[in-house]
């Protein structure tokens, strides 16, 4: 993938009635160099998306340009939120970035 094109961000998740959870999904962003996973100081994102739900197939998803964006492996954290904004479950992934 180089910068500038989309990504597709793809999370599964929803309640065991199928339904989306209260507080929807996001997928978080981390430069190249950052170990989010692994070193709590690099899980401050460097770009954030909102992913929407589609109830057909119970996935959160977005497409993500990346026009502007570093080259390097980029990690990223698709995360499914409660109604108060809580984590309820997540999923690391990383991705190459050529220029």
């Amino acid at each position: 993938m180089h910068a500038g094109e989309a990504i597709a961000v793809r999370v599964r998740g929803s309640r065991l009635d199928g339904t989306a959870h209260d507080g929807g999904a996001v997928a978080a962003f981390f430069a190249p160099g950052k170990d989010p996973e692994h070193v709590p100081g690099d899980r401050e994102p460097d770009r954030q998306a909102a992913l929407g739900f589609d109830p057909v197939t119970r996935v959160y998803g977005a497409q993500v340009r990346t026009a502007g964006w570093a080259p390097g492996t980029w990690t990223c954290r698709g995360t499914v939120l409660g109604a108060d904004g809580v984590p309820e479950g997540w999923a690391w992934f990383s991705f190459p970035l050529d220029p």
